[in-house]
């Protein structure tokens, strides 16, 4: 009986016996099992910690450094605490981890993150973040539902600065040429905000919990359009405009243009990316006036024998009419996902990824990441 592992004769009566001598049934040594599987394979995702430091100024808003409105009409205002340091610029350190996850039955995304943030002379901010993309290859379309939630913790009176929003996003992309692509998306948002300006007067808050940019802004809706044009492998420009509205959809708030180019060198990709927008008059500014930047970034990225990944990044912004210059470190430790490689990071979220992944070591493949790329 081969099922069973055992071994049979027939007898002189015909009969059929087990013919293993008695010692074979004797007790072997217990066997110890050895758990080799790591946590996040075990969860079947990619699992993350990071360490980001940051120098932004005081009117950075969203957590891209956008401008307040400019020319605001007058609102509370809260005013600074006495520091000896300057006053326009807040230096941060966030400390988080992050989870990725691709289900390639659905062809569905998911990304969580939670981050704790406390800065020199600011209050300690704890950030949540989650999304989910649904991808519909046949028909090169894409639908995002994100939720963003800020908690700033400090002894200041009145409620709890809080910040919580919903973002959606839909987008449809066409191959218009063997090397250019265009998308289209639109989409829109929700805010709520637990402090108001005159609630927020006179208290220290950081950028991503109230902004007087904010509470004029709680709900908006946007268009977007991208070219992107990849003459070589390594090589791809991007030339994009938005369109945002205010919480009147009828009521445009800004429109902007993003002209970009991204060049893979060796391990390290560089880029640098030009942005003009026009914030135009309207219930919240007495006049419409230009925001320009320059952005320049550089990211790495090192591959250990285990298959985990140590991603290593740098950018800086120049915002052209103020004179000044922000920017972010960032390191990041991708725990060893017992072969899964890229598979939790969404299209595009790597870039050159079809290069870079032939450059991952054996350990980061895996019979499933295989079946993905073909």
């Amino acid at each position: 009986d081969r099922r069973r592992g055992l071994l049979f004769a027939r007898g002189g009566d015909g009969a059929w016996r087990n013919s293993l001598p008695p010692s074979a049934f004797i007790p072997g040594k217990p066997v110890v099992l050895d758990d080799r599987v790591g946590l996040d394979q075990r969860l079947g995702a990619t699992v993350s910690l990071f360490l980001r430091g940051r120098r932004r100024t005081a009117a950075d808003d969203e957590g891209t450094g956008d401008p307040p409105p400019p020319e605001p009409r007058p609102r509370p205002t809260a005013p600074r605490p006495p520091s000896d340091r300057d006053p326009e610029f807040s230096h941060t350190l966030e400390a988080g981890a992050q989870v990725r996850r691709f289900e390639a039955d659905h062809d569905r995304y998911f990304f969580g993150e939670i981050f704790v943030r406390e800065g020199l002379d600011d209050p300690v901010v704890l950030g949540l973040s989650g999304r989910v993309v649904q991808r519909f290859d046949d028909y090169d379309l894409s639908a995002s539902l994100s939720a963003d939630l800020f908690v700033q913790f400090d002894d200041g009176p009145g409620a709890l600065p809080v910040h919580a929003r919903l973002n959606g996003r839909l987008a449809r992309g066409w191959d218009i040429a063997p090397k250019t692509r265009l998308v289209l998306a639109g989409g829109g948002f929700l805010r709520a905000l637990s402090l108001d300006g005159r609630s927020a007067s006179g208290r220290r808050l950081d950028p991503d919990v109230f902004s007087g940019f904010k509470d004029n802004h709680r709900a908006g809706l946007f268009l977007d359009g991208t070219f992107i044009w990849r003459p070589w492998l390594d090589t791809e420009f991007e030339v994009s405009a938005r369109l945002d509205t205010n919480e009147r959809p009828s009521s445009p708030d800004r429109a902007g243009i993003t002209v970009g180019v991204s060049q893979l060198i060796g391990p390290v990709v560089v880029g640098a990316r030009y942005r003009a927008r026009r914030f135009f008059a309207d219930n919240d500014r007495d006049r419409g006036v230009w925001r320009t930047d320059l952005r320049l970034a550089a990211e790495t990225e090192l591959w250990r024998d285990d298959g985990g990944r140590l991603d290593l990044g740098v950018a800086t912004r120049y915002r052209i009419e103020q004179n000044e210059w922000t920017g972010v470190v960032s390191l990041t430790w991708h725990l060893p996902t017992g072969g899964r490689g890229y598979r939790d990071f969404r299209p595009g979220e790597v870039p050159f990824r079809e290069i870079r992944e032939q450059r991952m070591p054996a350990e980061a493949w895996s019979d499933a990441v295989i079946a993905d790329a073909h």
